[in-house]
């Protein structure tokens, strides 16, 4: 159920993600259109889409054609510093904008750089020069793109502050109300500069969607349904309550009344769509609760009395065997010492992958005692641990997070991935082990544990975390548990583990975990 979950939601982050993009490339052509056509062939009608309205500016194409550029770039994982030099030029652009109004400049080239402006322009306070809430728009824009994989939150900020601005202009256009769309003595924002900077805020909302959009939790399912449909519904309601007025000056109060019967229908449809589909969503999450409480149930069955009654018979056996062997140790049957030292060691990998079964049982079972747990100091203590393996001199780490979490669980899941590295170690290298962590942003940490082992085959890399699988490395010792314990330590933590090799390269495992856990008294704070 799990795995479902996190499946459903990487493919509605990939949907978003190739929305963004789509986003992204029809703000390239579109700009790309405006400056040929409408500046460059002078066909006005292209650049103001409602004839004698005002136009888009060059430069602002030229801006929403950078900021559609880098919108496609974070997409793509394009490296950053492309990133960052697309939004310093849409930056750029609205800065020195900013400026000229700021210093009352009435010429200075900048504003006809790319194309000279069409004669009795509209709205136009200086000869090319676009309006001083488009111009605050691109900076902020292209701050928040700048900042967008660095803080999250005051990208999201910028950005949608300016969604805020771009849409009152274009409401400003609906309600035939020009102080909407501009500043009062300032070139207005063109309906089509409205339009192309929202979708570029869209774009780059998509990127890194909030948590309510992103989340599986009832709440993100209503907003994903509803939000979408308000915007476009209000927008429309005004729409026609401004035409209703225009139709009816004889009769204003008429128009009111149509107004607020269509204001009540709108709000109790929209209540009654609400409210179906929380009912809905609500009895698909009572069904996966119970569900999801049923499997868990039965592994923990499971993994408890298959370990405790099937834990002591194994010891005794290998006792057994241990002095049988010794007994004959002291007689010459080399043949049968062979054959009960092989029913020993089966016997053991028997016992090791039954206290595996217990403990990926014990993981959901217990409850987390959540502390503050420095990272370094768990990793430090499993590599004095697994001395006796050469992991002192095996073992590198940099830069590890502090983290709100269960020191027990921690040490679990590190000493299972430095352990599985360890194992798989490269027969013709000697190991060499990073364990490393970052920041994402947001209250997100990255942590990863990379090696230069023998590595695995990376079709099997989504099946890894499964209990009883293991890569295709070989017939090496393993129960096929230790992965499978860390994954679900993670996801009781709230976050992730991926794992990504090439046989006879290495591999690296790749856990995200947040700074806090929800419902501790920090996180209330």
């Amino acid at each position: 159920m799990v795995t479902r979950a996190s499946d459903t939601r990487s493919i509605r982050l990939g949907r978003l993600r190739l929305t963004a993009r789509i986003f992204g490339w029809m703000a390239i052509i579109a700009s790309i259109i405006v400056i040929v056509v409408a500046w460059w062939l002078r066909v006005e009608v292209v650049a103001s889409l409602l004839p004698g309205s005002v136009t888009m500016k060059a430069n602002v194409a030229l801006g929403v054609m950078f900021a559609g550029s880098a919108t496609v770039a974070i997409a793509d994982k394009r490296p950053r510093w492309l990133v960052d030099l697309l939004g310093a030029l849409v930056f750029a652009i609205g800065i020195i904008t900013v400026l000229e109004y700021l210093l009352d400049i009435p010429w200075s080239g900048f504003d006809e750089l790319i194309a000279p402006e069409f004669a009795n322009a509209t709205d136009t306070a200086s000869p090319g020069r676009m309006g001083l809430n488009t111009a605050i728009n691109f900076s902020l824009i292209g701050a928040g793109i700048i900042t967008h994989t660095r803080r999250i939150m005051l990208s999201r900020s910028l950005t949608v502050a300016a969604g805020i601005v771009a849409y009152l202009a274009f409401i400003g256009y609906v309600l035939d109300v020009p102080r909407l769309s501009g500043f009062t003595g300032a070139t207005q924002m063109a309906i089509t500069t409205a339009m192309a900077q929202i979708g570029i805020v869209a774009a780059l909302t998509f990127l890194q969607p909030p948590e309510l959009i992103a989340t599986d939790s009832l709440g993100g399912a209503i907003a994903r349904r509803f939000l979408p449909g308000t915007l476009i519904g209000v927008t429309a309601l005004v729409s026609f309550a401004r035409w209703t007025l225009a139709e009816t000056l004889e009769d204003p109060l008429f128009a009111v009344q149509v107004t607020v019967v269509l204001v009540i229908v709108a709000a109790m449809i929209a209540t009654a769509a609400i409210a179906r589909r929380v009912n809905r969503l609500s009895e698909d999450l009572r069904v996966a609760e119970h569900q999801l409480r049923a499997a868990n149930d039965e592994l923990s069955r499971f993994a408890a009395v298959a370990a405790h009654d099937l834990r002591a018979p194994l010891r005794k056996i290998g006792v057994f065997l241990e002095r049988t062997r010794s007994s004959f140790s002291r007689d010459e049957g080399p043949r049968a010492l062979e054959y009960l030292s092989r029913a020993e060691a089966t016997t053991n990998r028997m016992y090791d992958l039954l206290e595996d079964i217990l403990a990926l049982g014990q993981v959901d079972r217990s409850e987390k005692r959540v502390e503050t747990v420095p990272i370094k100091a768990v990793v430090d203590q499993v590599v004095d641990d697994f001395a006796d393996r050469g992991s002192r001199d095996a073992v590198q780490t940099t830069a590890l997070p502090t983290l709100e979490a269960d020191p027990s669980q921690m040490y679990l899941l590190f000493a299972n991935l430095i352990s599985n590295s360890l194992k798989y170690a490269h027969p013709d290298r000697p190991p060499q082990i990073v364990v490393s962590g970052h920041s994402l942003g947001d209250g997100l940490h990255e942590i990863t544990v990379t090696d230069n082992g023998m590595g695995f085959d990376p079709t099997v890399a989504s099946r890894l975390f499964e209990p009883f699988e293991r890569g295709s490395t070989g017939a090496l010792e393993g129960s096929g548990i230790g992965l499978a314990v860390c994954r679900r330590i993670v996801e009781t933590h709230g976050g992730s583990i991926r794992a990504d090799s090439a046989e006879g390269m290495g591999s690296t495992f790749t856990v995200r975990l947040p700074s806090r856990q929800r419902g501790t008294p920090s996180d209330r704070k």
